[in-house]
Formats: C-alpha cells, sequence, structure tokens
C-alpha cells in the first residue's frame, strides 16, 4: 500500500521510450469505486507563466513501483509533448594562463 504523498516523491519513467515523465503532482479516482484510475504528471512546458498540459498516466500502464521510481509503459496511449526547453550550450573552460601551473612531486601540472 502506499499514500499519495509517497507517491508524489517518485519519478515516473517510460520504458517503451525510456524517458522520463517528471514526478508525480495528483491522482485520479473513482468516483464510484474509490480506486485510483491514474497518475496526474505536470506537463513538460509549465513554468510559472505558462501550463504545459498534464500528463493523465492510466494506473494499468504502471509495471512496477519502487523505493524512487515508477515504471510505466505507456505503448502510444499517452501523447507526451515535447520539451519546450533548448538545450544548453556547451562552453569551452579557458586553460589556465602558463605563470599559474604549480610544481608538484611528479613534475608541472
Amino acid at each position: 500500500m502506499y499514500r499519495i504523498d509517497e507517491l508524489q516523491n517518485k519519478e515516473v519513467i517510460d520504458a517503451c521510450r525510456a524517458i522520463r515523465l517528471g514526478y508525480v503532482a495528483d491522482v485520479e479516482f473513482s468516483e464510484e469505486s474509490g480506486a485510483i484510475c491514474a497518475l496526474i504528471v505536470p506537463g513538460r512546458g509549465r513554468s510559472w507563466f505558462t501550463r504545459g498540459e498534464d500528463l493523465h498516466i492510466p494506473w494499468h500502464s504502471i509495471e512496477r513501483i519502487g523505493e524512487e521510481l515508477i515504471i510505466v509503459r505507456l505503448h502510444g496511449q499517452v501523447e507526451i509533448p515535447p520539451a519546450q526547453e533548448e538545450p544548453a550550450a556547451i562552453i569551452p573552460l579557458p586553460s589556465p594562463p602558463a605563470s599559474r601551473k604549480k610544481k608538484g612531486l611528479f613534475g608541472d601540472f
């Protein structure tokens, strides 16, 4: 048995696409049975100023619930929007000036 606050601390990963979907934000219950129907993960484009579409992951898609992760197999059941963030640029670090080289036990470094 899991409590809702325990599920919210777990990251959801789609095993079919091998991608991280995010962390559980909420759960969806059935009104008739009271059982959990879906996990709700916030959309990728979400920030303070924009709202991405939340992902509703059906409960039957869950493969395993572990200590830190929830593994799901969506098989195209849920449309996952691409990330709206641009990848960070890789900037090479400058090499230190020659005057700052240090003498060590085994030579210069």
